[in-house]
């Protein structure tokens, strides 16, 4: 199965690329981009599958899911490139801060020098810093010395990090269903796998690159690779620190760590038994990276601001809506609830025929819809509902997470969709991997075309309405 499904990813890939090739012939837009870089990352890992395929197919089962892993990521980061210049953003534009903060870091400040724009800076004694927790400037670090600061473009890394997660979540669904964690099948797991990368407000966030997008994928990417290291029974060392990188990121993520917990649980023992020394054991090394982690945020905090717990939110240069309501409110509190709500699940598009404006409307605020409208497969969450350590910590840290989202001061700002639900959108995979089973049923299928169908209009609206 693994081979056959490299030999289609191939050829799916080859064709599209092909297509890509001819269509630039006569499309300016397309003319001004080059084939080099779409080229060079697609076509040698489809000749390598290809010849591996056609002539070693019932050799080394890993070795096929290895290339399986390579067509998956080289076709998605091939998609959102490709989408990227259809909504015509290709390059870098002005919201996109990392490359440039991690240029000051090689530089010794923690501030940058000569800022494309201030928008969602924060100023502080003379200076402009990102308020935003800095672990995508750090993980840039390595790129901008080698290639230099204005080499780097961030549209090409969203969709680097984008393939990445997806490779990321089938790898981490695929060891789940070797685990037993689900009863997924591969063509299950290839279908989750197809929702997340392009059912999701993922596919909107892979095309654009900007500052506050990048850390959300970010984001994505390590609280994964933490899913799938509870789920591979690896050190709980090793576990806590992807954990850790997460909440570098993003330090809103930390209820992840009641479903790490819990796959431990469920891997240890039976429900409801709990080996209180093994889990104390784990809990104890998963922890530790954690806590440094927290402890490295307070201390840039205090580096920039003076403040351990000040994240320089307060005075943004931002919105005035979203600077008045923190002020008055602070970063969290039940005063929010209703717009959250408003924005997690009953806003709903418009769909506008009169001609005067693109028909599919997500908001006229850009605030975004419901999750239930952007990814209607959300629905199989609720199906087969199992009771087990993994499930119940899973919808356990689901519940925290939209708790601490549902009081947040903002529902995401300007956004096609509420893309906050890819914070706990490794444990809601899962979860509806169980609801799935081993085969994708019709149902499944038209929910999930319809999920790609949305968030392509969703990000075709998005590139006729921002100012970029």
């Amino acid at each position: 199965k693994l081979a056959i499904a490299n030999s289609r990813f191939t050829v799916l890939m080859l064709g599209y690329f092909a297509f890509f090739a001819c269509y630039r012939q006569v499309n300016r837009l397309f003319a001004m981009a080059s084939l080099a870089e779409l080229g060079g990352m697609i076509l040698l890992p489809c000749v390598v599958a290809l010849v591996w395929t056609v002539r070693y197919r019932k050799w080394a089962p890993r070795v096929n899911e290895a290339l399986l892993c390579l067509l998956i990521g080289t076709l998605t980061f091939m998609v959102y490139r490709s989408t990227a210049l259809w909504v015509n953003h290709w390059e870098t534009d002005r919201f996109t801060y990392w490359h440039q903060l991690a240029d000051a870091f090689l530089h010794g400040k923690l501030y940058l020098t000569d800022p494309d724009t201030l928008h969602d800076l924060t100023l502080y004694n003379g200076h402009w810093y990102v308020p935003n927790p800095p672990l995508p400037a750090i993980l840039l670090m390595p790129f901008v010395w080698l290639l230099g600061v204005d080499r780097i473009n961030m549209t090409v890394v969203a969709a680097v990090i984008g393939a990445l997660n997806t490779v990321a979540v089938f790898l981490m669904l695929r060891r789940a269903a070797a685990r037993s964690t689900t009863n997924c099948g591969l063509a299950a797991n290839l279908w989750l796998t197809a929702v997340f990368a392009f059912g999701t407000n993922h596919y909107w966030l892979s095309t654009t690159g900007q500052i506050w997008f990048i850390s959300q994928l970010v984001t994505v990417l390590f609280v994964t690779l933490a899913c799938l290291s509870a789920i591979e029974g690896w050190s709980g060392w090793l576990t806590g620190l992807f954990l850790g990188l997460a909440v570098l990121a993003r330090p809103n993520v930390f209820p992840m760590a009641i479903f790490l917990a819990g796959v431990t649980l469920w891997r240890q023992t039976e429900f409801p038994k709990i080996l209180w020394r093994a889990l104390f054991s784990w809990a104890i090394k998963a922890a530790l990276p954690v806590i440094i982690a927290a402890c490295v945020l307070l201390g840039y905090n205090y580096l920039r601001f003076e403040d351990w717990l000040d994240f320089g939110y307060v005075t943004i240069n931002g919105a005035d809506w979203i600077l008045d309501a923190v002020r008055k409110y602070g970063m969290f509190h039940p005063y929010f609830i209703p717009a959250n709500l408003d924005a997690m699940f009953f806003r709903l598009p418009e769909l506008d025929f009169s001609g005067e404006r693109f028909f599919f409307q997500p908001d006229e605020t850009m605030i975004g819809f419901s999750i239930f409208v952007m990814t209607p497969p959300l629905i199989f969450l609720f199906r087969r509902l199992r009771r087990n350590w993994w499930t119940i910590s899973a919808w356990v840290s689901i519940f925290l997470t939209t708790g601490l989202l549902l009081c947040y001061h903002n529902t995401g700002a300007s956004q096609v969709g509420y893309r906050y639900l890819l914070d706990m959108i490794a444990p809601i995979l899962l979860l509806m991997g169980v609801g799935i089973g081993k085969r994708p049923g019709t149902i499944f299928k038209i929910l999930a075309a319809l999920a790609f169908l949305v968030n392509a209009l969703s990000v075709y609206w998005w590139s006729l309405m921002a100012d970029w």
